[in-house]
Parts: C-alpha cells; structure tokens; sequence
C-alpha cells in the first residue's frame, strides 16, 4: 500500500470499519455499503456524492472500490484542514452588498441566495467537476432539506459540518 499519511491507529481504525461493512468480506464495498461506511465516520455524503467517489475510485469500472482506493479516499476526507472561518469568509465573498458595503438583505444575514450559489456550483473550478444545474439544485436540497428555496443558509451549514 502507498503511503498515507495516516497514523498506524487511523489505518487500523479504517481497516476495522472496512471489515465491518464489507459485508461479504469480498474486499471491496459499493455504493450501499460506502454510504454505511461514511456515515460511521460521521460524514453524510449525498448519493451523488457518493456515486461520484465510486467513479473516481473504481479504475476497474466494478461499481465497487477496493480497500487502498477507499483509504486514499478517507485519506483526503480527514486531511481536510478548511476552518469553519475560512468556510465562512468563502461564503461572505459571495453575499450581496451595496455601493455602501451594506448588506442588501440584512435579514438573511449568514446567508447567500441560491441562486448565486448554484451559479457558484456550475461555473467555477475544474471545468470535468463543475457540476450541472440539476446536480447543484440536488446538492443544495441535500445539504438543506428544509431549507429555504430563496436563499442558502451557509452558517447553519458550517454549524453543522463542524459541530462543536
């Protein structure tokens, strides 16, 4: 296995987890069982998002990963090394201010509409990973169900990605 930067007690606690839903200890684990696999880690990946990683990491085209391709997979799951503020300060760059630097809709404050949030989605970074209107429109449902259709609640969303 290449190296991973991970600790000798965080490749066991991966291999343990992988053991544990790797039901028919086959080796390998699909969509159903990645889904299981996340959630025990505390993470609640969407089912795009999901299916996505199997795509992205199933090189064998088996609609399954394999034990190294999942570590490498967690591996950049736990090094993410974003702040809540700096999440936050991304989010605030696309709120909406006036020619005075006041906030148009102070009452949403903590918020950004949805609409520029899936203009966000659709039109920047890597132009293969820009996702479409839809898949932006699923995303945003996903990550807030009950949600407002108008306007994206980005400090309840940090609140809930980083929970004290």
């Amino acid at each position: 296995m290449q190296r991973t930067g991970l600790t000798a007690d965080q490749l066991r606690e991966l291999v343990e987890i992988f053991s544990l839903v790797d039901v028919d200890h086959g080796g390998t684990i699909d969509t159903d069982e990645l889904a299981v696999l996340m959630n025990t880690l505390g993470l609640k990946p969407s089912q795009m998002e999901l299916e996505t990683m199997i795509k992205e990491l199933d090189s064998e085209n088996t609609g399954e990963i394999d034990f190294e391709s999942f570590v490498g997979a967690m591996t950049k799951k736990l090094e993410t090394d974003i702040t809540p503020e700096e999440l936050e300060k991304a989010f605030k760059i696309f709120a909406i201010y006036n020619s005075d630097n006041e906030l148009i809709t102070p009452e949403h404050e903590g918020a950004i509409p949805t609409s520029v949030l899936i203009e966000i989605l659709t039109t920047y970074g890597d132009l293969e990973k820009r996702l479409t209107t839809s898949e932006a429109k699923e995303l945003i449902k996903s990550v807030a169900p009950n949600g407002s259709h108008t306007f994206f609640d980005y400090k309840k969303f940090i609140q809930f990605s980083y929970p004290q």
